[in-house]
């Protein structure tokens, strides 16, 4: 009866209090403060890069904003001038100041011709693709040339629509070189970003800090800039064209018109907020270093080792029975309970197998003793027959016996095979053959006749149950080659070998001098040989081929080796 332990001692409750010791502050502390500063460091850091993106690009946005603003006032002046072109650039310079701050200011018709500009020279739009998608969908545009039609520098375009009562009427389009709005002075101090990019609303690049082909490689790699507008500021991270991780914050300058794309280094951040990842990743992997001590000092001292010796002490049972001399000491009652038990289990299999090793010696002494006796009896049957033989005065009677006899010892060889085999499962085909072929009164007459007997064998095992058709098949076989061997060198051969898989092919061939009975049909054996030689081949599940190719006569059996199987007896 085992006895009632309490809670403290079971090894479950003791690694589940050091685990929750260790386990619950970890959770805790890790789970609410470490999402808690995420969060706000995360927050803090895109309000941070947004705010100095947007003192970045302060100078561009008073630029942008600035001729914007100029654009919206001549659309408004430009209301009901479109047939007035008369002394367009006076006209131009009174409402927005000096002409030399822009490139190209004028009013542009619905059709796409210049009819009121500071260039006296009339220009015609109407074939440019950018017009005519304008003209498709007017709006306060903003767009960048890299060669102005007008003016032939970089610039940016600025475009505001007019209508009249019959709808789209033209609109205003003010050319600012580019290397002007570079010049607005920023106010961002010394926090500069790696490069200050400006796009529009269909993500189409207008200035940058550095040249065109350094920008395409500062810019993010698995996102257009078409998908970063859409009015709200925003700051992500990610890899560049170029392999480089970077930081990036954009801002609209404009909403829907015009935005602001800063980059910046990977730790880029603002204020104090540095000193925050620090803690929340110190913290948390101290009390994991922490837990794990822990975790592994009790399943180590109080699982793992003892488990161990236990296994340890099941190998060498399992590989010599030995058993343990001594009892652990100082372990769980878990363990304790586990160890009386497989002491308790080994000490019957021990018992067990005592008793079973006693019952099949017993059982392989009688069964010896029994095949030992049935080829004593044949061996007597034998001698009695071969007594016969001697008596007999026709020849025909003495063939007979002798037939009969042979096949008596082909029975006593595998019945003294099993006596003298170690398994009595199984036997080696090969040694019946040898036994049969040595010891019968056939190879004796043959030897003394002068005729050569060759054996190719090749070891094979067989079941007991097929011995016995197998050696009186072979028997015949043997019998019906010394009565027909032949020729100059009167020969005859046995093979045995294995084939594919189960199978096996057994051969009897003789040479002959042309005096075998012919065939009648494929696998015709001429007298009671051939009943025989059948009757045992169909016991055997085999085929029978005969074939006499020149000078020989050949008997080929192919049959298939039975393994062994088990029945509810057996047990």
């Amino acid at each position: 009866m085992t006895q009632k332990v309490g809670l403290h001692q079971r090894l479950t409750a003791r690694v589940l209090i050091f685990l929750t010791i260790a386990l619950v502050p970890l959770g805790i502390i890790s789970v609410v403060q470490n999402h808690r500063l995420d969060a706000e460091i995360d927050r803090r850091t895109a309000l941070s890069l947004q705010a100095l993106t947007e003192q970045a690009a302060s100078g561009e946005r008073l630029a942008i904003q600035r001729s914007f603003g100029n654009a919206e006032l001549l659309a408004a002046n430009f209301d009901g001038r479109m047939g007035q072109t008369d002394n367009c650039p006076q006209f131009v310079q009174d409402r927005t100041g000096p002409l030399s701050e822009f490139a190209y200011v004028g009013l542009i018709s619905a059709e796409g011709w210049s009819v009121c500009s500071s260039d006296p020279q009339v220009l015609d739009f109407s074939d440019s693709q950018e017009f005519q998608d304008y003209a498709a969908n007017p709006r306060p545009y903003l767009s960048v040339a890299r060669q102005g039609a007008a003016s032939g520098q970089a610039v940016l375009i600025f475009s505001h629509p007019l209508f009249d009562d019959e709808g789209f009427a033209g609109f205003v389009s003010l050319s600012t070189p580019i290397e002007t709005i570079m010049s607005q002075p920023d106010f961002l101090g010394e926090a500069e970003p790696i490069t200050l990019i400006t796009f529009n609303a269909d993500g189409l690049l207008m200035t940058s800090d550095v040249d065109l082909q350094m920008t395409e490689a500062l810019l993010p790699n698995d996102v257009a800039l078409a998908d970063l507008t859409g009015g709200y500021a925003r700051t992500f991270s990610g890899t560049s064209r170029s392999g480089r991780d970077l930081s990036y914050s954009v801002v609209p300058i404009i909403p829907d018109v015009a935005y602001a794309l800063g980059l910046w280094g990977p730790d880029a951040d603002a204020g104090n907020a540095s000193l925050t990842p620090l803690t929340s990743t110190l913290l948390p992997f101290l009390m994991w270093l922490a837990s794990l001590f822990v975790a592994w000092f009790v399943i180590d001292r109080f699982v793992v080792n003892r488990i161990a010796d236990l296994n340890r002490d099941m190998v060498r049972f399992a590989n010599n029975r030995t058993l343990p001399k001594s009892t652990p000491m100082n372990v769980s009652s878990e363990l304790e309970e586990l160890n009386a038990s497989f002491m308790t289990m080994a000490s019957r299999i021990l018992r067990d197998e005592a008793k079973l090793e006693d019952q099949v010696r017993e059982k392989s002494i009688l069964l010896k003793e029994i095949h030992h006796r049935v080829k004593n009896n044949l061996q007597i049957i034998s001698s009695i027959m071969n007594m016969q033989i001697r008596k007999a005065d026709e020849a025909e009677t003495r063939s007979t016996l002798r037939q009969v006899q042979d096949r008596i010892l082909g029975l006593s060889s595998v019945h003294q095979t099993l006596y003298q085999t170690e398994s009595l499962s199984r036997l080696d085909a090969a040694d019946l053959i040898r036994e049969l072929i040595t010891q019968g009164p056939e190879t004796a007459s043959a030897l003394s006749a002068g005729i050569d007997i060759r054996l190719d064998l090749t070891s094979v095992t067989i079941l007991p149950d097929q011995a016995v058709p197998f050696t009186m098949l072979l028997s015949e076989c043997v019998s019906n080659a010394r009565k027909y061997v032949g020729g100059a060198n009167p020969t005859i051969e046995v093979g045995l070998r294995q084939l594919a898989a189960q199978n096996v092919e057994m051969i009897v061939e003789n040479s002959t001098d042309g005096t075998v009975e012919p065939q009648h049909e494929p696998g015709y054996i001429p007298g009671l040989g051939r009943q025989l030689i059948r009757a045992f081949c169909a016991q055997l599940n085999g085929s029978l081929k005969v074939t006499e190719p020149e000078g020989l006569y050949r008997i080929e059996v192919v049959f298939e080796v039975e393994t062994s199987k088990l029945s509810q007896q057996d047990f």
